[in-house]
């Protein structure tokens, strides 16, 4: 078992807000590694490697659970010449109210060739207070639902991956921006779906 012991300070740096970090051991440092507790343990008595997940460093914000998201995929139309993707995920806000715009949620399609037709719906639990902008109030979760439909001119696979979420503390959701950005990136996508060429 490897541990990990690190301290930050009371403060985080405005420049540093939104770092990541990732703790990684390997070989090539194995060697500065002290055992505490056991005096006959030698750095020559370690071996192999581990990698820890990534955090990100923050005194507020969104923050989007991994175990929240949920995925589905289906073909419509007679040929299944349309297909429609669902990223279902919560939102949690802390240490301030945060805004998200409908236009806030940053997707992309993978597969293709550029020539699809697509649409997007962005629904939550959230309030609208502003038209077009999501309130996620200080303390709570809100479930937000990606809905995206793909007309594409090939037939081919694709999938939906939601890759960023960009939010502000002011109520029109789009300025003084931040943005979240969502990993792995395993975690925040569909599976393939085959959708018919038009």
């Amino acid at each position: 078992m490897f541990g990990f012991k690190g301290q930050l300070g009371n403060t985080l740096e405005p420049e540093l807000e939104g770092t990541t970090v990732q703790a990684e051991v390997n070989a090539g440092n194995v060697a500065a590694t002290e055992a505490e507790g056991f005096d006959d343990l030698r750095p020559q008595d370690f071996a192999g490697a581990a990698t820890g997940e990534t955090h990100t460093l923050m005194t507020e914000g969104i923050i989007v659970p991994v175990n929240s998201i949920t995925t589905d995929t289906e073909t419509l139309g007679d040929n299944d010449q349309t297909g429609q993707f669902r990223i279902v995920f919560d939102v949690t806000a802390f240490e301030n109210d945060f805004y998200i715009a409908d236009s806030g949620v940053n997707f992309r399609i993978d597969g293709g060739n550029g020539s699809e037709t697509i649409n997007s719906v962005l629904s939550a639990t959230a309030d609208e207070d502003t038209t077009g902008v999501f309130t996620v109030q200080d303390g709570d979760t809100e479930t937000f639902v990606l809905t995206v439909e793909v007309d594409p001119g090939i037939t081919s696979q694709y999938r939906l991956v939601l890759d960023s979420i960009a939010y502000s503390d002011q109520t029109n959701g789009v300025t003084a921006v931040r943005t979240q950005q969502l990993f792995p990136e395993s975690d925040f996508r569909t599976n393939f779906q085959t959708i018919q060429g038009s």
